[in-house]
């Protein structure tokens, strides 16, 4: 959603870029679906000093946001800094790392996009709802 509303403002926007935005909306996506489930908690230190464990959607949302709009801002400085290039591609790779390991840590503990998220260790866990978008 990120990306497509960046590639329509035509913002000369490097393709690394748009990968990360639409990376990170599947980040934010999963975070959302885990802020409607009372199965789920937010568990991640940083995420959870930022949003809190069990945060309400709309805040998901708007940090998500807020965080994707910032992103923007950073790559252009780390694309316009005097940094050797070796040095800013280990920079992207430590944030795109980042972010692949957070989705597949969320797809691995259950918590899914499309579909109600999967209780993997919770048998007494009952799901309020079923799909999110």
């Amino acid at each position: 959603m990120i990306a497509t509303l960046l590639l329509a403002l035509d913002l000369n926007l490097p393709k690394s870029e748009i990968v990360w935005q639409l990376i990170n909306g599947a980040d934010v996506a999963q975070t959302y679906s885990m802020s409607i489930d009372t199965c789920f908690k937010e568990e991640n230190f940083l995420t959870k000093a930022i949003i809190g464990e069990h945060p309400h959607p709309d805040k998901v949302l708007a940090i998500g946001l807020a965080w994707a709009v910032g992103h923007v801002f950073y790559s252009s400085w780390l694309e316009n800094s005097k940094m050797g290039e070796s040095t800013k591609n280990i920079i992207r790779m430590l944030d795109f790392g980042s972010k692949g390991i957070t989705i597949a840590t969320n797809h691995q503990i259950g918590i899914r996009i499309t579909e109600s998220n999967r209780r993997l260790h919770r048998d007494d866990c009952r799901p309020q709802h079923s799909g999110y978008f």
